[in-house]
C-alpha cells in the first residue's frame, strides 16, 4: 500500500468516526411511558365510541403528470 493510499484511509476513518460519533450524540432522547399489567376484573364503566369507521384526512392532495397522454397498451395478462 502506497504513502498516499495509508494517508487517504487514515482520512476516510477519522472522518466516519467524527460522522458516526455525531450521529450518536444527537440521536433523539427515547420517549418514556407508563407500563401496566393487565388484570382480570369486572367491567366498572362502558364507553361508546359513536365514531367507529370515520376517518379524514387532514391534508388533500391531488396527483398528476406534468405531461398528458393515453395508455396505447398494458402488457398484462390475468394471473400476472
Amino acid at each position: 500500500m502506497t504513502r498516499s493510499a495509508k494517508h487517504l484511509l487514515i482520512v476516510v476513518l477519522i472522518v466516519t468516526g467524527v460522522v458516526l460519533g455525531t450521529a450518536y450524540l444527537n440521536r433523539p432522547k427515547p420517549v418514556k411511558v407508563l407500563v401496566s399489567a393487565a388484570e382480570i376484573g369486572l367491567v366498572e364503566q362502558a364507553i361508546a365510541n359513536t365514531r367507529a369507521g370515520t376517518v379524514k384526512a387532514c391534508r388533500r392532495s391531488k396527483l398528476s403528470p406534468s405531461t398528458g397522454g393515453q395508455i396505447a397498451k398494458l402488457d398484462i395478462h390475468e394471473g400476472d
